[in-house]
Order: C-alpha cells, then sequence, then structure tokens
C-alpha cells in the first residue's frame, strides 16, 4: 500500500466513524405519548415529557430541536414541583441534543452535570447512558482516553440490567475508537459483539448500521474490497427490511459506499453515492466535506477548497477537533496541489497539534507525510528530511499493527471457513441419506398399490415404472457427469492455488513489505471466493468476473504493472442470474499473461470481451504478446516444454458441460498477425451454453 493510499484512507475514515452508531431500541408511538401528555400531572407528567424527548433521538430520524423542547417543557415542570431526578434527565437530554447540533462544549456541560446527580442518586441506568453520551461527546474532542474510559464504565451496568440497546452502543463506539487509535484486535471484537447484540435483538436499523461499522473497520486496516462487501450487505439489509432512508433522510450507509469507491479510485461512482447522500441530508456537512475530498482525489482544487474552509469557524467554536483536525488537512493538501505552500504550512501544523493532543497515530502520520512534502518544496531541506524520518518510523508501527492484524484475521476466516465445508459435507450426507428413505418408502409404498390393484391397473403400472426406470439411469448419468466436474475442479483449485503462492513468495524474497501486505489482502480475498465457488457446480458470472478481476490485480502488481487488461461485457448479459462453471476463464487468462505478454520487450495488453447470442456466451481473451509459436521456441530454449494442465482440465471440464447441458461448445484458438504478417498476438473464443436460474 503506497504512502498516500495510507493517509487518504485514514482520512476517509474520519468522515464515516460518528452517523449511526447511536442506535435505537423499539420506538413508543410518539402520537400515544402525546394523547395521553394533558391528563398526567406531577412527576408522571415530567416523565412523560422526557419520554417524548427521548423518541427523538434515535436513528434513522433524529431531530435536535424536539428533543430539546421536550426536555426544557419537562425541566420548566420539574423546577415547579422541585423534582431533581425529572431535572437531571431532562439535561442528559439537553446534552443530547447538542451532541447533534456539534455544539460539543454545551453537550459536555450538560452531560457532566446529569453524570453527578445521577451518581449522588445512584442512578445506575442514568450513570450508564449519561457516561454512553459523554462518551461521544468527548470522542469529538479529541479525547479519546477521556472517552473510551466513559464506555468502559458504562458497561458494567449496562450488562447487569440487561440493556442490550445500551450495551450494543458502547461496544459499537468502543469499536470505533479502537480502530483509530490502532488497536485492530479490540476493535474487530467490539464491532462483532455489538453485530451479535443487534441481530438477536432483530433491531433491523441497528444490524443496518452494525453492519456497516464492520465495513468501517476493515476500511481502517487496509481492505477495501471486505469494507465495500460489508457496506453492500447493509444496504441490501436495509432493503430487504423495509428501512425508509429516502423518508429519514439518512445518508449513513451511503455515504461510505461513496468513500470507499473514492479509495478504490472509481470516481464516477463516488460521486453518485455522495451526492445522492446529500440528497438524503442536504444539510450534512461531513457528506459534503467526504465530496470534496472526492474532487481533491481528481485535482478539482478549486471545487474543493470552498467546501473545507466553511465550516472551519464552526468546527472550532464548537470543540468539534476531530472534524477540525480533517477540514485542516483536506485544506491544507488542497493549497499543497495550488503551489500555495505557505498557507499549507499553517492549516497542517494546527492539525499536527490537534492529531499529537489527542494521540490520534494515522492522523499525526499523515500530517508527518504532507509536511515533509510541504518543507521539501519550500526548499527547506533539513526540516523536510526531520519530518520524513518521523513518518517512516511511525508508518511501519502502523503497517505492522495493521499486517498482524489481516494474518490474524486471514486465520479466523480460513478456520470458519474450514467448519462452513464441514457443515456442508454432513448436510450432503444427511439428505443422502433422507432420498434414500424417501426412496424405500416410496417403493414400499408402489409395492402394496401394486398387489391391490394388479390385475386392474397391470399396464398403466407397467408404464410407470418403464418411466420411471428411464428417469433414474439419466438422473444417474447426470449425476455423474457432475461428480466428475467436480473432481476436475478439485484439482483445478490447487493449481491455481501454486501458482499464487508463487506470487506471494515473490515479494517475500524481495522485503516489498507494503506490496507483500496489499497482495496479501487481495491473495485473502481471491482464496475466500474459490473456498465458496469450489462448492458448487456452477456460479453466477458476476463472481467469475470478480474473482477474475482479482487475480489480474493481483498478476499485474507482481509484474509491477507490465501490461494493461479491460474487461467488456455485454448490456444484454444479466451476469447476476446467468451461470458458468467457477475458475473457467482464468487458465486462458494466465496463458496470455505467462506466454504471451510477459515475453513481450514493450508494455502489453489483455482485452477479455463477453457477449451473448441467442442461447449461448462468446468470452473472446486477446492478448498482444508474442504469439504461440515465438512463446514455443522460448520455451524450448528454456527446457520449459510441460503442458499447462490449468488449460488441459478446463477443456475437459467444457466437454463435460457439453454432456450436462446437451448444448455445443468449443474453444477456438487464432494467432494473430500484424499487417507485415509478423505475429501479434493471441486470441482465444470460448463458446460455453448460457445457464440462468
Amino acid at each position: 500500500m503506497t504512502t498516500i493510499r495510507l493517509i487518504v484512507l485514514f482520512f476517509a475514515c474520519l468522515g464515516i466513524g460518528r452517523h449511526g452508531l447511536a442506535q435505537h431500541p423499539p420506538l413508543k408511538q410518539i402520537d400515544s405519548l402525546e394523547a395521553v401528555l394533558p391528563s398526567l400531572q406531577g412527576t408522571a407528567r415530567i416523565k412523560c415529557l422526557n419520554d417524548l424527548s427521548e423518541e427523538y433521538w434515535w436513528p434513522p430520524k433524529v431531530v435536535p430541536d424536539s428533543i430539546s423542547k421536550w426536555a426544557d417543557l419537562a425541566i420548566a415542570e420539574s423546577q415547579k414541583i422541585n423534582y431533581a431526578h425529572g431535572i437531571t434527565t431532562s439535561y442528559m437530554h439537553l446534552g443530547v441534543s447538542e451532541i447533534y447540533r456539534k455544539n460539543f462544549v454545551k453537550a459536555e456541560f450538560y452531560l457532566r452535570y446529569a453524570l453527578a446527580a445521577y451518581e449522588r442518586e445512584h442512578d445506575e441506568r442514568g450513570i450508564a447512558w449519561a457516561n454512553l453520551w459523554l462518551g461521544q461527546a468527548l470522542y469529538s474532542g479529541n479525547k479519546f482516553d477521556s472517552s473510551i474510559a466513559c464506555f468502559d464504565k458504562s458497561l458494567p451496568y449496562l450488562k447487569k440490567s440487561n440493556d442490550w440497546e445500551g450495551e450494543g452502543k458502547a461496544k459499537a463506539w468502543l469499536g470505533f475508537l479502537y480502530a483509530a487509535t490502532g488497536n485492530y484486535d479490540s476493535s474487530f471484537n467490539y464491532c462483532y459483539s455489538s453485530l451479535g447484540i443487534r441481530e438477536k435483538m432483530s433491531d433491523h436499523v441497528c444490524v443496518a448500521a452494525a453492519l456497516s461499522n464492520m465495513g468501517r473497520l476493515y476500511m481502517v486496516a487496509g481492505d477495501a474490497e471486505d469494507a465495500l462487501d460489508y457496506y453492500q450487505q447493509s444496504l441490501r439489509y436495509a432493503k430487504v427490511h423495509g428501512i425508509d432512508l429516502v423518508a429519514a433522510n439518512w445518508n449513513y450507509l451511503d455515504e461510505p459506499v461513496g468513500i470507499v469507491y473514492r479509495l478504490l479510485h472509481h470516481t464516477d461512482s463516488s460521486i453518485y453515492y455522495l451526492e445522492y447522500a446529500l440528497k438524503l441530508d442536504p444539510t450534512n456537512t461531513i457528506t459534503k466535506v467526504s465530496l470534496g475530498e472526492t474532487y481533491l482525489s481528481q485535482k478539482k482544487y478549486a471545487e474543493a477548497l470552498p467546501i473545507f474552509l466553511e465550516p472551519m469557524d464552526r468546527f472550532r467554536s464548537g470543540k468539534d477537533e476531530w472534524d477540525l483536525m480533517r477540514v485542516l488537512h483536506d485544506a491544507a493538501q488542497t493549497l499543497e496541489g495550488q503551489n500555495d505552500h505557505k498557507n499549507a504550512l499553517v492549516y497542517s501544523g494546527e492539525a499536527l497539534m490537534i492529531a499529537k493532543t489527542g494521540n490520534v497515530k494515522q492522523a499525526v502520520m499523515a500530517e508527518y507525510a504532507l509536511l515533509a512534502t510541504i518543507y521539501k518544496n519550500l526548499r527547506m531541506i533539513d526540516s523536510a528530511y526531520a519530518y520524513q524520518q518521523l513518518f517512516v518510523t511511525l508508518k511501519d508501527s502502523i503497517q505492522n499493527s495493521r499486517f498482524l492484524w489481516r494474518l490474524n484475521n486471514y486465520k479466523i476466516q480460513s478456520d470458519y471457513a474450514r467448519k462452513v465445508n464441514q457443515i456442508a459435507v454432513l448436510d450432503q450426507e444427511n439428505r443422502l441419506k433422507e432420498e434414500n428413505l424417501q426412496r424405500e418408502t416410496l417403493a414400499k409404498w408402489i409395492f402394496a398399490a401394486c398387489c391391490l390393484t394388479l390385475l386392474a391397473l397391470g399396464y398403466f403400472l407397467y408404464r410407470n415404472l418403464t418411466l420411471k426406470r428411464k428417469n433414474e439411469k439419466l438422473a444417474y448419468v447426470q449425476k455423474t457427469t457432475q461428480l466428475e466436474m467436480k473432481v476436475l475442479r478439485a484439482q483445478m483449485n490447487p493449481h491455481f492455488i501454486f501458482n499464487s503462492l508463487n506470487s506471494v513468495n515473490k515479494f517475500i524474497l524481495e522485503s516489498e513489505k507494503s506490496k507483500a501486505s496489499e497482495y496479501l489482502v487481495k491473495f485473502s480475498k481471491l482464496m475466500r471466493l474459490i473456498l465458496q465457488n469450489s462448492q458448487v457446480p456452477l456460479i453466477p458470472m458476476e463472481t467469475e468476473l470478480q474473482s477474475l478481476r482479482l487475480y489480474l490485480e493481483l498478476e499485474s502488481l507482481r509484474f509491477n504493472y507490465y501490461f494493461d487488461y479491460k474487461i467488456s461485457v455485454s448490456s444484454d448479459l444479466e451476469i447476476e442470474s446467468a451461470k458458468v462453471p467457477p475458475l473457467l476463464l482464468q487458465p486462458y487468462v494466465e496463458n496470455a499473461i505467462w506466454h504471451g505478454l510477459m515475453q513481450k520487450p514493450a508494455k502489453g495488453k489483455l482485452d477479455i470481451e463477453i457477449t451473448n447470442e441467442k442461447k449461448h456466451v462468446y468470452i473472446k481473451i486477446c492478448d498482444d504478446g508474442v504469439g504461440r509459436e515465438k512463446s514455443a521456441k522460448i520455451r524450448r530454449s528454456s527446457d520449459e516444454l510441460h503442458k499447462s494442465m490449468g488449460l488441459q482440465i478446463t477443456a475437459e471440464r467444457i466437454a463435460l458441460l457439453d454432456s450436462l447441458t446437451r448444448e455445443s461448445s468449443f474453444v477456438n484458438i487464432l494467432d494473430l498477425v500484424d499487417s507485415n504478417g509478423e505475429p501479434a498476438g493471441t486470441e482465444v473464443t470460448i463458446k460455453i451454453p448460457l445457464i440462468y436460474d
């Protein structure tokens, strides 16, 4: 992972830590509370007012003005009868309203008042929730240690009272805070525990938010692909369970998808999701900042800079140092891009001071790198060198921590995949036993029926038994074909894994730490896909293309981007439902890279085009390499004469696919030549049946 990507990654994650971490229990009916309010008096009336205030602080629809409106009324009623507990609860609610308004100084004042009063009253629920909200307010002031202490203090009270809502909220925040400070193991444990609590509660809004929190953790740890997977799971979950994000103006699920697309350099997709998030919540300053960061990645400095400068004074006055640190860094980067080095130095220096105060190591590292660049451009070489050394030292520490976490997490995922495979085998055996039992029962029933109606229905039974034998024979042939394909896939996967591990070994031997880390993330993703896909004879073409893209990224990284590639899919081909055998294309793509493009002295190009015609899919793999004849000569001269096992196995799999579907397939290899008749590459055309669900 490059230095720039590390820095962009951290500041991208600043924008997705706050929203949605305050999650909600089953809501009471606001209309019912308002209806009963006029009939209440004394403490019962005050409790109803505070209940109404609380109803407005839970996402997806948070209304700060309504929180404070009902809390102010509760304070006025409490003062009339000198009801201390009512005042304390109302003060906590006022603190929550100021958090959502980003007035963190006021929020801390109200919440510390409420916490002290609850402690005097020995109100354990009040102590727990005042600590929860105080921890959130302290986080925004970059007081991470104090924030963690508040959440830790709340947990024993919440567990004692079986308050799953509060426990889920506290663990979600602890997951975020530990990720921000580089403690990925603790972060993963808290995020995973929070997700489990939400699922146990069947709280759909919170499950969607918890899935998004898991995505944020993977993003902080440098795994943007898995982060995107969790974010998309979150969006699908919200859609399936009827969460109306538009009506709620809740953009927490769309904004991080836009951020991760920026990290993957898909800026058009990033802008699409961020602009949609702004439609959901047009006043959301942080979403605007995220959009400005995408403009910055496109070097649209004139569009980005006003977005970063506009909220600075508001963040300063509200002591929102977390978001202030972010926009200061963004503004410094933008000014540096405009060659305004002196002003960039001012903003970056202020951001560094905030980061050091909060001990936010990733932000400190980012500012060290930016200051080194600024001083270099100001020709202050000694200062540039000093900051570069500080950056390298801190970067190695953070990368090592991320790398160890990924290795440990990869082991957990591998163990989990192995258990899933074992369970799948047991399930298959049980299904076969059940099928055999059903066949035996059916045979006995048929035999008894035959005995009773032999004379009257002889011809009818004879005809049905004949058809049954034909169907069983056909099912047997089909089952045999599927088992043969399964055996070939079992041979195919070790072949592919062997080649991939050779690539990992190269980076290890060359001691390229950052490339090894990036390679391992992609390789672990690909391994997981292979494990999943190996359990079924056919997979969606979309999944096959996802595996192929990962393989191409790995090979491109390994060969130092020595070739370009492009995958084109016909717009009328439904790749989500069209089915293909797993790892069908990879052997031909591998052959084109290793024996065509890598033998070429200049940078090569690989084009993969997928179209459909009538009942078939046509896949064309074209490279501009040295061609088969010259490649064969090179291999003969280097004693590299073994036949590709991958191509042989894939050809056999395509032949078996013919027998399974009774549709014709073929593989045609064409040698390309240029205008002078010289070899100009190879074109492989694969025709397979079009299979849908």
